[in-house]
Formats: C-alpha cells, structure tokens, sequence
C-alpha cells in the first residue's frame, strides 16, 4: 500500500463468494418465523417518550437503533427486499414466496402498521430490488426493467427494459436530485448512474465494497450510503458512507447490531431522511432476518458543534522528492460551529512540527494548508506522515489524523499489471527483477488491468481496464486519480472489452476495442483527447488486441485477432499500409527490439515470442514460455516476457533465464519515466549534408562498426557531462551522435547559452529524426518551460544550427521540422545549406568544432585523417573513411561559413 486512511478503518470478515451465498441462501429460503401480534413501531427506550406520529425513546449517541418493526407479518410474505420512506409512509418490496408470482409492494404509516398492498405486475423471479423516492414517485428495479410507482395508487408503470447497457440486475437505488440520475449497486460489482429513462447509462468503478444490497441519498450531507453485508459476522449488516462525486469511501461506517428477535440477518433497502424524528438525521433500511424481516432506523447526527480533522496530506506525494518539502493538509470541518485559528501538527521522522489553519473554516467545508516549515525527502524512503488536527474540545478526537506513505521515485520503471490481484507491478528495466509488488495495489477500480502507460504530461499513470471498459488514471503513490477516458466515465456503447493503449505524438490517447455488445465502435482502435473526451475512430475494421507507435518510421503497427490474424501497419493518419505477417495466432502485446525487429507475444498455438524483420520477415519463434501476453526486450537483449503464470526472462536461443515472478496473470509490460524525467518530449528532424543522399542519410558509420557506445561530446568545445551510453547500437538506422541543447528565452536573439535549461545526446537516425537512447522513442526532458523554448543541435563536424522559432507544443510533445526551409534556422542561409530542392541541413566541414568551416578544419583535422578509417572528425562525408571526398565536396563549398547560434 502506498496510503493508509486511518480513520473508520473496518475489516470486512466476509469474503465476496461469502457474501454472494449469503444472498443467494437468504433470498431463497422461506424465512418462517414466530408470530408477533405487535404490528406498532417499537421504541428501543426501556421508557419510551410517545409523540405524536411516532413512538420512539430518543437514544443521544449517533449509531444508536431508533427503531424497528416488524415488516413481515401483516402481510405474511416472507422474502423481503426494498425499502423506503417517502415522508410520510414507508413502503417494502417482496417477492411472492408465499404466493408464488405475486411480487408485492407494501405500504406502511409512521407507527409501522400495514395499510396496503399493491402487485409489482412484473415477472421477474425476485421482483424489485431497493425502492429510491425523488419527492413525487417511488423508483425500483429488477433483471427486467426499471419502473416507477405513484404512490397515492400503487400503479407501476415501465420506464425501460433490458438491455440495460448497465448492470445485469437494478438492486441497490438511490435518486441525486442535483444530478436527476439514479445510482445502482449489485453484489461486488461495478455501479452505474443513469437518468429515469434509462438514458446516459454509466459506470462508476465500485468503490471497494463487496456485498451491495441497498443505497440511500445523504441529502444532508450531499453523500450516497451503501447497505452492505459485511461485518464481523454474517449476521450482521453495514452501512458506508460514499463520496459519490469522489467515487471514495469517506471511512465512516456504522454497523448494524442483531435486531430484537432475530438470530441471523442479511441488508436489504436502505432509506435517510431527516423528517422523521424531530432533530434526528435517520438512516435506516430493511432487514431480511430470521426469524422476521423488519423495517429499523438508527440515528446519524445531526453532528457535534465542534469537531475538525484532517482528511488528506495532499503533498508530499511519490516522485522525485527534494531536500526541502513542504506538507500540505487538507482540514475539514464536521462540527456545526464554524472553527478558527485551528491548531494542527504534522509528525514526521520522531519530530512534530505545527501551525494554525487561520479559517473560518464553515461547517462542511474543507481548508487547504501549508506548514511553514520543510522536511528532508532526499533519500530513497519509504517516508510516513501523519497530520493532526488539535482544536481543543474537539467531540471527536478519531476523526483527527491521516497518515501517508510517500516513496522517492525517478527515472525508467518497467510497469505490468497482473489481472490475478487486479494491480500493477514494477520491474527494474535493466535486469528486469520484481522491485515493487503493489506499485499501484489491488483496488476496487480496476478489474483485469491489460496496460500501464506515463500519461501524457508525464504526471501520472494510465491504466486500461478490459472489464471495466475504462482507462483509468493513478498517482505515482498509486493513488486513484479517476477515469481518463471516456470522460465523465464508462460508457460501453462508445467501447468495450478494450486492451493495449499508446500515446500519438500529440499526446492524444489510443485504445485498442474488441468485441462485445452494446459497443458502437467494435473492433477499431479509438482516440481520446488530452482531456479524455473522444476524438473518433482512428483505425477500424481490426479486433485489436494492441496499437503501437514507430516514431521513425512515423506509423502504427496493429496486432489484430481477427480470423486470420495478422500484425497490420497504418500511417500517421490511421490509413492501411500493408500487412506486415499473417504468421501468428492471437497476438497480444508488440514491441520494438533495439534493431528494429517487431516482436510479439503470442497467446495461441504457434505460441511464444514471435520476432519479424520490418519487412515481415520470420526471425524466430521462442517458445519456452508458452500462452505469451507481454512482451519487452531487455537492455542486454534477453526478452521479458508474461502469460497466465508468470513474468519470465528468456534468450534468443529459447532458453529460460530466470523466473521473475509466479502465480499471477501478467499482461503487458510498458517503459515509463517516472517523476521530472518525463516532463517533455522532443520530435525533431533534421539532416546533415555528409551523409546525405538525395533524400535521407547513408548509416555507413553504423555498416562499418564505427559509432562509439558512449556520447562523445564529454570534450571542448561541448563539455557535456552526460553519461550516456549504450551496450550495443539499437537502430541500424543510426547515422551518428548529437547534442540536443534546449534553450528557454523570450525570442531566438536572447536564446544564449546561458539560458540553457537541459542538453542530452543522442541518436540521429537516417530519416532525419532524432530519438532516444533506444533508437526509437522520442528523447525525454525533465523540464519546466518559463517562457518559449529554442532547439540548439550539435553535432562534431557540421555547423551547429538552432531554431529560428520556438517549438511549438502538444500534449507534451515539442515538435520541429528543421529541413523543410532556411527560415527553420536562426540565421537563414547563413550557415544552412539547401541540400536536395525543398530539403534543407546543417553544413559540413567544421572537423574542430569551433563553429567555423576554414583552413584549420583542412590542415588541422582532414590532413591528419587523411588516409584512416574509423570514428574520425575529418570523415566530413561520415562513411568511415577520411579522403578527398571529404575535402573536395564537403569541406571547400562550405569554406567561410559559420554558424549562427547565438552564444
């Protein structure tokens, strides 16, 4: 776990296949109980006050039982369902046990005595479920259809039928007027919201709860409760409150104790008001009970007059953490007095450091701080924080503290989430070992998790959920942000049974969706803006199970499970290109090895890593692992692959290298950069005239071994310290090393060194593209622009050139074309060449580097180069060889131009 909440904290002893028979043994047996001749509400007092419309004995402590009747014997049914109260009656559902098919509706005063009932008129087997009332008509449903009833008549009329597009049965109802939409629950299962008519069905994740039976509207305190069957025994019942807006448990809960009479109960229908009990908020619901079913209310609030705590510590969070953090808190306010000057501390590493949150902070209303004071995060963790509240008179000290767990994260992680505990794991991207179990931890939101990509600002984690048909989206700490896509939650018209995901250069999201009804969009690749809103389909007529993009080569490769499968190619634009292999069965994820091989792994028979050249070409099948689903090459070329046990390292020569983990469904693996590092992204083009060939770059330097394995600009005029390094060169596209250097200026005269904010070297590949250490991703910087953002590219012997304009940006990405004319670079045609008609790039000839093209890069460089072959400063043609070539159509066309980066 990465967060504990403290508060409310309750362990459910009832496992979700407990639960579920407890329904399913409580909904189907006759409930044959005693007779009990008292039909009037019973009071709990051992002197009850009696009133005028109700009795009842005014019990003082929240939690208290107000009341409870018995709802079982007027009637003589005994399966017992919904429950409600309408501000003046109360009404019940039940199924006809008794009278087979005469599902029921029963009407109840304020003192519990029957008056009517009326027949549900439906033929589902179990009839309504809960009751929800919206002030004028009571609500239900069941595995049929959805109805509303009048009240004054009884009458049901139909509002819509299966399919739903939602939940298989409507069983827990609750009616938020300020969204005129209800919410359902089923058992463990997903909610949905959806409007009367059936209208706007979505999902909502369930929120960890694992026995829904009833749902009420907190129209007090704008929350939803969840009559749940859990607690320490099956004979007992729980309510939890929910932050609907949130989609989070707010911790507090109350237990329903064993009701008078009875040996065993399960949760039914659940109601609140706060009109029935002068000055009492009720919450209350039906029990389905041995030997009675009954009707109870137990007592909420209204709250003290002073109470305050602290509900989160919103930063710090995990990432990379510094030697000075600030915490901060957020205080809410439970008490009906408004609170000021409230005192707080914060505990961190046996010290406690305090402050005054100076309000006023409102009832039900939530302050921000910041403690003056920093603390030391610099180390590697894990670190704990706990915050309180300190107000004096506080009447209820269990609500003051929150603790938090933060980890220092930073750099490459390999993430894959494991659909055994519906969470996602870690790995070293070196070795590949298992560095964090619960990266993000079992959680009520995700139910069979296939990918975890960096979203697109680099702030967090993105999660495909094949079951929820959602993407959702986490912290670092493993904390849930929301649903990303589609916005505003599920919607399983728009897709479904969705698995690999990618990111488009603009940062726009991809999903992969596969079969299933009621889904529109069946069989397609879908895009998501970078708010999650949906774009459109961007690849159709596939059953994709994975979508991933080739920034050289400017494409997407597709794996698609349709009968035949192939692994497909499409251009940028989402456009069929061709069918790169049709030698596979059920490929799941892609990936790119460090040459440029497409790798895939296979589920079905011939199952196991399948490796292709570009051109489709069969390199082999490994296949020591069987009933493939990941798959990641590994830096020393050793694959990392998962399938239905287990995470496994093998060889090219198909052996088994080690067992990284047993025992889980492992899905896809995906590379991440944690924290800073993944704070920008660079898509740049650009062409050096050497190598140039009329249309891209010849790699002689990579044919003939020569590129070095380390950046070689560790020396003047650069001294760049980077420590960059490869084991072997991952692209037979590269042409040679750059050097990025990026500058943040107000406009391009200002862009001097001393506005450098980031440099890195790295790959030039043939097509003019410039990319990461592992020939294919774009390069990432962890940086923070203030005002515009200048390209600077050096390389050992061409004129260096920057952009005349700054980058422009999307989704992250910053993104510039330095070949398409002079007036890309600053200084135009001043040390910028027109190399083929509209294709334009850096000069060469500058052997020492000094931003110079003269007789010193002849005398100094070529001539003593003249003649080798290797690595050389003077091989201005970069094809391994320093000869007249070099001198005669690079070095004596360029002899007196300069470059004209600012400096």
């Amino acid at each position: 776990m990465k967060t504990f909440r403290l508060l409310f904290l309750l362990t459910a002893a009832i496992a979700m296949s407990g639960n579920v028979f407890s329904q399913t043994t409580s909904e189907m047996e006759e409930m044959v109980g005693a007779v009990n001749d008292e039909t009037s509400l019973t009071a709990t007092e051992d002197t009850p006050e009696v009133l005028t419309r109700l009795k009842h004995g005014f019990p003082e402590a929240v939690g208290d039982i107000l009341f409870e009747f018995d709802a079982q014997t007027a009637h003589g049914e005994t399966g017992s369902l919904g429950a409600e109260f309408d501000g003046t009656y109360f009404w019940t559902t039940s199924r006809g046990l008794v009278s087979p098919g005469g599902n029921q509706i029963f009407k109840w005063d304020i003192n519990g005595n029957f008056i009517a009932a009326y027949n549900q008129g439906t033929t589902s087997a179990w009839g309504m479920r809960d009751l929800a009332w919206d002030g004028a008509f009571l609500y239900a449903g069941d595995d049929n259809g959805f109805y509303r009833i009048d009240p004054a008549t009884g009458g049901v009329t139909t509002l819509f039928t299966q399919p739903f597009g939602g939940p298989a049965v409507i069983r827990a109802l609750a009616w938020v007027p300020s969204e005129g939409m209800f919410y359902t629950g089923d058992f463990g299962n997903a909610f949905y919201k959806f409007f009367p008519d059936g209208s706007g069905m979505t999902m909502v994740p369930n929120p960890g709860v694992t026995a829904v039976y009833g749902m009420a509207y907190d129209e007090i305190n704008d929350k939803i409760w969840i009559f749940d069957q859990s607690g320490p025994t099956n004979q007992t019942t729980t309510f939890f409150e929910w932050n609907y807006s949130a989609n989070t448990l707010t911790g507090t809960t109350y237990l329903v104790p064993v009701l008078t009479g009875l040996t065993a109960q399960t949760a039914g229908g659940a109601f609140f008001t706060a009109g029935l009990v002068p000055g009492k908020w009720v919450l209350g619901g039906l029990i389905q009970g041995t030997a009675l079913d009954m009707v109870f209310g137990l007592e909420t609030g209204p709250p003290g007059v002073n109470d305050v705590g602290v509900t989160a510590i919103t930063s710090p969070v995990s990432g990379p953490l510094t030697s000075s953090e600030q915490v901060t808190i957020e205080v809410f306010n439970y008490g009906m007095n408004s609170q000021s000057d409230i005192p707080v501390h914060f505990e961190f590493d046996s010290q406690v450091y305090t402050g005054t949150v100076a309000g006023p902070v409102a009832f039900g209303t939530t302050a921000s701080y910041t403690f003056s004071q920093t603390i030391d995060l610099s180390g590697t963790g894990p670190f704990e924080i706990t915050a309180c509240t300190d107000l004096v008179g506080d009447e209820e000290p269990a609500n003051d503290c929150e603790t938090v767990i933060v980890q220092a994260v930073s750099g490459q992680i390999l993430l894959m989430p494991e659909s055994t505990g519906d969470r996602v794991m870690a790995f070293d991207p070196v070795t590949g070992d298992l560095i964090d179990p619960d990266f993000i931890p079992t959680n009520a939101y995700l139910s069979t998790p296939i990918q975890a990509i960096l979203n697109h600002d680099g702030t967090g984690i993105l999660v495909s959920d094949q079951v929820g048909d959602v993407v959702q989206e986490f912290d670092f700490s493993g904390n849930y942000v929301g649903v990303f896509a589609p916005a505003g939650g599920a919607n399983p018209v728009e897709i479904n049974n969705i698995r690999g995901i990618c990111l488009k250069p603009n940062g726009h999201l991809l999903v992969s969706v596969g079969t299933g009804s009621p889904c529109v969009n069946q069989k397609t690749v879908v895009e998501y803006d970078l708010n999650g809103n949906f774009v459109g389909v961007f690849i159709s007529g596939v059953d994709a199970f994975d979508v991933i993009y080739r920034q050289p080569t400017d494409d997407y490769l597709v794996a698609d499970i349709e009968n035949p499968d192939h692994i497909k190619r499409y251009d940028n634009a989402g456009n069929f290109i061709e069918i790169i292999t049709s030698n596979v069965n059920f490929p799941e994820q892609l990936g790119i090895a460090s040459n440029g091989n497409i790798l895939a792994g296979c589920f079905s028979t011939p199952q196991g890593v399948h490796e292709y050249q570009t051109n489709g070409a069969l390199v082999g099948i490994y296949d020591i692992i069987t009933g493939n689903r990941g798959v990641y090459e590994l830096p020393n070329q050793n694959i990392l692959t998962t399938n239905g046990t287990g995470v496994y390292e093998i060889d090219r020569n198909n052996a088994l290298i080690s067992t990284k983990v047993s025992g889980i469904q492992g899905r896809f693996i995906s590379l991440v950069n944690l924290g800073g590092s993944a704070s920008i992204s660079l898509d740049i083009k650009v062409f050096l005239e050497g190598p140039f060939n009329g249309s891209t770059m010849d790699p002689d330097l990579y044919g003939a071994g020569f590129l070095p394995l380390t950046q070689p600009y560790n020396a003047a005029p650069w001294n760049y310290t980077g420590t960059e390094n490869v084991a072997a060169i991952p692209n037979p596209n590269v042409i040679d090393w750059v050097l990025i250097d990026l500058r943040d200026a107000a406009d391009a005269a200002s862009a001097t060194p001393a506005t450098t904010v980031a440099r890195q070297a790295c790959f030039l590949l043939a097509d003019g593209s410039i990319v990461g250490l592992d020939g294919s991703s774009l390069p990432e910087f962890g940086i923070t622009i203030a005002n515009n953002l200048f390209a600077v590219i050096w390389h050992r012997n061409h004129l260096a050139v920057m952009s005349a304009n700054p980058l422009p940006e999307a989704g992250g990405v910053y993104s510039y074309d330095f070949s398409t004319s002079s007036a890309q670079v600053y200084g135009g045609v001043l040390g910028y060449e027109e190399l083929a008609p509209g294709i334009w790039g850096m000069m060469g000839g500058d052997g020492d580097s000094d931003g110079q093209v003269g007789n010193p890069d002849k005398v100094d460089v070529w001539t003593v180069d003249a003649g080798n072959a290797g690595y050389l400063f003077g091989d201005f043609n970069l094809d391994g060889q320093a000869n007249n070539p070099d001198k005669v159509e690079v070095w004596e066309p360029n002899s007196g131009s300069g470059s004209q980066v600012p400096n």
